[in-house]
């Protein structure tokens, strides 16, 4: 949920991926493919927005584990 008017966008914070490292994520049908540096824009909305949305996350050839943070920015 996000009050703001102006609307939100939504980060992915993640440890830096190896080249060979390939993560995917969907939010609400939207595919983003996560940046090698650790910090993944994954979508920006407009305007104030209240549900449930669907997340998956698909990845390839993982060296370690890999814990992912969403944060939520109202802009």
């Amino acid at each position: 949920m996000c009050n703001g008017s102006g609307g939100y966008a939504i980060v992915a914070s993640h440890r830096a991926l190896d080249e060979q490292e390939q993560v995917n994520f969907e939010f609400a049908g939207v595919h983003r493919s996560l940046e090698a540096n650790g910090s993944s824009e994954i979508a920006k909305r407009t305007g104030a927005r209240y549900g449930v949305r669907e997340v998956n996350v698909t990845y390839n050839s993982l060296r370690t584990p890999l814990a992912i943070t969403l944060t939520v920015t109202p802009f």
